[in-house]
């Protein structure tokens, strides 16, 4: 059983809505992915830069052995009349996956927060990422790096709870076949 992260405000994450609990009474993945709005955005999201793979998986090995610190959160502190409020400061790798996420082309424009209960599917049922394609990918590692803007820890959350590391599992799948090879030599196998 896979461990809960720890949310920021605290209890479950904010994603809820009727959505979810049709999903959660046995929609398939295809009825919840084959609908006009999701293949038009997968047309759009071609359209764009194509991801590259071979930084993304860089940090494939680092996941793997746990050595990744995904933050830690700060106490808010007074200074005389300045109050600085409390806030999650993110850890090296994960501040570094996000801007390889950005700079490489696996951040995109989309109504992330209308995807919310897809990713949350994806999240409470992490078998289904083994039939997830690039832009269902893409969109995943969008709305975690964008909401962490918003709920700060979110991104924290999805690492220590092993969904990212699921993700670039998932990735590595779906690499081109010399991107694989580099990616298994470099791993030593």
């Amino acid at each position: 059983m896979r461990a809960v992260p720890v949310w920021p405000i605290g209890g479950e994450p904010p994603f809820t809505g009727p959505t979810i609990e049709a999903r959660q009474a046995g929609d398939t993945l295809k009825e919840i992915h084959e609908t006009e709005e999701h293949r038009e955005a997968g047309r759009r999201m071609h359209a764009e830069q194509e991801p590259r793979f071979d930084r993304i998986l860089e940090f494939l090995p680092v996941f793997e052995q746990h050595a990744v610190s995904a933050g830690e959160p700060r106490r808010g502190e007074r200074t005389g009349k300045v109050v600085n409020m409390p806030q999650f400061d993110c850890g090296r790798e994960a501040r570094e996956l996000v801007h390889v996420l950005d700079e490489d082309g696996w951040i995109v424009e989309f109504d992330w927060p209308a995807w919310e209960s897809r990713a949350a599917y994806y999240y409470r049922h992490p078998e289904r990422l083994s039939c997830a394609h690039v832009p269902t990918l893409r969109r995943l590692l969008t709305l975690h790096a964008r909401k962490d803007r918003s709920c700060e820890g979110h991104f924290a959350g999805m690492i220590q709870g092993g969904h990212i590391l699921e993700i670039l599992r998932r990735v590595a799948a779906l690499a081109p076949e010399e991107v694989a090879r580099a990616l298994a030599s470099h791993r030593g196998g």
